[in-house]
């Protein structure tokens, strides 16, 4: 299944398949320039696989998010100048939400943009982070605190690399997919709904497998209809993307990044925030109990305490950091019946939300 969407003065195409795409379908060429494939020690193997005897170069990462950092960046800037990439070289990133962040970052400042393809390998990155052009890297212990848009010329979702995914990963993924599908797409939130077992058993799972290329084309349509509506997060569309960040960063920052799993702390924050706009009478009781009850039956944390052990306090201060943050009240995005919306809410409100609230 494939689909286009235009961002900003790039066209990204999104092609969903099941199975790996090769060295030309990613854009490399016996034209002359040079191709540079990006993964991490877990995804090496696949990216070697793409790029068969192509003659392409490879750099590969430490895995984790303890590697998203500068010298993560200098490391691939290095390689790329290594192989004698030009500006009309192409960038390949192999991996997950880490190294598609990393990879797209690069080639957006190298010779100030070279091309891009991404082929992300985690239900996470699939469902969100390698689609819509945000890029970045974690720094001073802030997640994502320097960043470009650069959308992929083109991004490849081959479902079948998610068949040995580890089931904690997986689970991080399926976060954004749950938080997608509250943002545009009522029929994919009943799918969740009604397929828990299998869908938490995995994608080895017969009817996970079954369903997983429908479930991934749809959060891309989603993710692609907001992006194109507001590619640089100047309005308000975009930021709607960011349901449960704002709670689920300061979390990871407080906590330590890499301590928990970015799903993890964005199932958590999606938890915060139906509390939050069912205090604020915005979020229908009914609808935030229905997420609820969807995060418990995926297993996800959603008390108000997690078990990570950040205070409060700690999450608060996290957040006076945040990117999100605007005329010094931080915004926040909570669920309507349909949808969602943003909301402004001061420090101290926040904190006494984490402190009292009612959601167990």
């Amino acid at each position: 299944m494939n689909r286009e969407y235009v961002f900003g003065s790039y066209r990204s195409r999104l092609v969903v398949t099941r199975s790996l795409p090769d060295a030309e379908a990613v854009g490399h060429r016996n034209n002359g320039a040079k191709t540079l494939f990006v993964c991490d020690a877990n995804t090496e193997s696949i990216a070697r696989a793409i790029a068969g005897d192509s003659g392409a170069a490879l750099v590969v990462l430490p895995p984790g998010e303890g590697a998203k950092g500068w010298n993560s960046v200098e490391a691939i800037l290095a390689a790329a100048l290594k192989a004698s990439l030009a500006r009309d070289g192409l960038f390949v990133g192999v991996g997950g939400g880490v190294v598609t962040d990393l990879t797209a970052f690069a080639a957006s400042v190298y010779m100030r943009g070279a091309r891009l393809s991404l082929v992300p390998t985690t239900l996470l990155a699939m469902a969100d982070a390698a689609i819509g052009g945000k890029t970045g890297f974690d720094l001073y212990g802030l997640k994502n605190l320097v960043g470009t848009f650069r959308p992929a010329d083109s991004v490849h979702l081959p479902t079948d690399a998610l068949s040995t995914l580890p089931a904690r990963e997986w689970l991080s993924g399926f976060a954004e997919v749950i938080k997608t599908a509250i943002l545009g797409d009522e029929s994919l939130l009943d799918t969740i709904e009604s397929n828990v077992e299998a869908f938490v058993s995995g994608p080895a799972h017969p009817l996970a497998a079954e369903l997983l290329p429908d479930l991934v084309s749809r959060c891309a349509a989603v993710k692609a209809r907001i992006v194109e509506a507001d590619p640089t997060e100047t309005g308000v569309e975009r930021a709607l993307l960011n349901l449960g960040h704002t709670f689920g960063h300061a979390l990871e920052s407080s906590a330590g990044l890499g301590r928990l799993t970015h799903g993890e702390a964005v199932a958590w924050g999606i938890a915060r925030s139906c509390e939050l706009g069912r205090s604020l009478a915005i979020t229908p009781p009914e609808r935030a109990e229905r997420i609820l009850r969807i995060l418990t039956a995926y297993g996800y944390s959603t008390s108000p305490r997690h078990p990570a052990g950040s205070s409060a306090d700690a999450i608060v201060a996290a957040m006076a950091n945040d990117k999100k943050k605007k005329a010094g009240a931080l915004r926040f995005i909570v669920p309507l019946e349909s949808g969602a919306t943003i909301v402004k809410v001061e420090e101290k409100a926040i904190r006494v939300l984490l402190k009292e609230s009612s959601i167990e």
